[in-house]
């Protein structure tokens, strides 16, 4: 009889090895498959990035190598997030009359993609203004929402820009303040 500690580490060890060859062979997920992070010099159109696939990138310098601090990426691809929807007043003269989603939950941030070292809170204006102001908020004031989205944009500049996505369709809204 095989004493009962020798047994668990003879289970073990082969499990281990297995595990080992698994990753040495490139079985093991990739850490774009298991992020949500992508870095702008290696990705290219068609690249999947959470779930979404990158249909666009406009990111070069004059002599042809990516620059993540002046980029756009576009991505295709449904997506649901949760949020603080908010209808900027027409008179804010950063926002006027947009309505954007802030303050994502930690699983919606998760689900959108994110260029490495950005260190930018998660954030997106609606790009179908009427629709969203339609669907959520046809007056300036704040919400808590879960919307589908489409087409999410980053920006990313060394000035005041901002995300984008299309709205698709609104899952569930709650009016919270004017």
């Amino acid at each position: 009889m095989v004493p009962v500690k020798m047994r668990e580490r003879c289970l073990r060890w082969p499990v281990a090895v297995v595990v080992t060859a698994l990753f040495i062979a490139g079985c093991a997920p990739s850490e774009t498959a298991k992020s949500n992070l992508f870095d702008l010099a290696d990705v290219e159109i068609g690249d999947p990035v959470a779930g979404l696939k990158v249909v666009d990138i406009r990111a070069q310098t004059a002599d042809g190598t990516p620059d993540p601090t002046d980029a756009t990426v576009v991505f295709e691809g449904q997506v649901t997030v949760t949020g603080t929807v908010v209808h900027h007043p027409e008179d804010d003269a950063f926002l006027g009359n947009l309505i954007c989603m802030m303050e994502l939950d930690e699983a919606s941030e998760r689900k959108l993609p994110r260029m490495r070292g950005d260190q930018r809170d998660v954030w997106f204006c609606f790009n179908n203004t009427e629709e969203a102001r339609r669907a959520l908020l046809a007056q300036p004031g704040t919400g808590r929402a879960t919307v589908v989205i489409d087409d999410y944009t980053i920006q990313h500049r060394p000035t005041e820009v901002w995300n984008s996505a299309t709205l698709v369709r609104v899952v569930s809204f709650d009016w919270t303040r004017p």
